[in-house]
């Protein structure tokens, strides 16, 4: 198995397959867009890994569906890697923007890459940069409000 992804030894754990999407950071998208046109790299690349490899696709699901999110300056840079990981026959998407907020129509704004297993996404993605956003670098302790719900436990 590999080691997680967190850059974070508190957070280390280990997986097998693993899912990188990759964004382009050279165009003016809100947090929102971005988190957006990620989730759809994300949901799209898993139904192209259900096609090509289901045994892949259901061995990430398996393992909590482990996902990292990286950075390119450019089109260029991410038409390059989404081409390798199609001639490694790994499952790869691009998400192309239908124009209707923040980008012109046809705008290809990111990559999903996997699942797939870790060795193989990081001959594509393993130098990449981890996409930091501005802000809290860890995500605040949940407290509640008065009259929230506790959050709910997911259980398999």
């Amino acid at each position: 198995m590999a080691e997680g992804d967190s850059g974070n030894p508190e957070y280390e754990y280990k997986y097998e397959y693993k899912q990188v999407i990759v964004v382009r950071t050279d165009l003016a998208m809100g947090k929102g867009k971005l988190a957006a046109q990620a989730a759809h790299a994300a949901v799209s690349a898993l139904k192209e890994a259900e096609k090509m490899r289901p045994d892949w696709a259901l061995k990430w699901l398996s393992e909590g569906q482990p996902k990292i999110v990286t950075k390119v300056g450019g089109l260029e840079e991410l038409l390059r890697r989404y081409e390798l990981a199609r001639s490694l026959g790994l499952p790869a998407t691009l998400i192309v923007d239908r124009g209707l907020t923040q980008l012109e129509p046809g705008t290809i704004t990111c990559a999903g890459i996997g699942p797939a297993p870790v060795n193989e996404v990081d001959k594509v993605t393993g130098d990449l940069k981890l996409l930091r956003c501005r802000g809290r670098e860890r995500p605040a302790r949940w407290r509640p409000t008065a009259g929230a719900p506790p959050p709910i436990e997911l259980r398999r």
